[in-house]
């Protein structure tokens, strides 16, 4: 565990990515089932004994990001897909956020 962290904190473990990690939190067990090719790419590009955590974080982004999806697809089916011009008007609102946000100091 990190110096200066008890059980059940959050920590960043990876700025970059800005993962938060829960420390020693209660845990259910299961086995899941996956192809040859995703079981030797798990094993290939993830260090031994973090299985579990690629696992969690895996499965907590895409149940995050299936609402939004779904989301999505209902507004498509009632008022149709974004016009170009919807999506330049949408680019232009994120490029004046992104561009007002405070830049990081190194």
């Amino acid at each position: 565990m990190p110096e200066g962290l008890t059980r059940g904190q959050s920590f960043v473990l990876d700025e970059e990515y800005d993962h938060t990690y829960d420390l020693m939190m209660s845990a259910n067990r299961i086995t899941i089932t996956i192809d040859e090719e995703t079981y030797e790419q798990l094993r290939e590009q993830v260090p031994s004994g973090q299985t579990s955590a690629f696992v969690v974080e895996a499965l907590r982004a895409k149940l995050q990001r299936d609402p939004i999806v779904e989301l999505l697809d209902y507004l498509d089916n009632k008022f149709g897909p974004l016009t170009d011009e919807d999506k330049a008007e949408g680019q232009e609102w994120y490029d004046e956020v992104v561009a007002s946000m405070p830049q990081p100091t190194d």
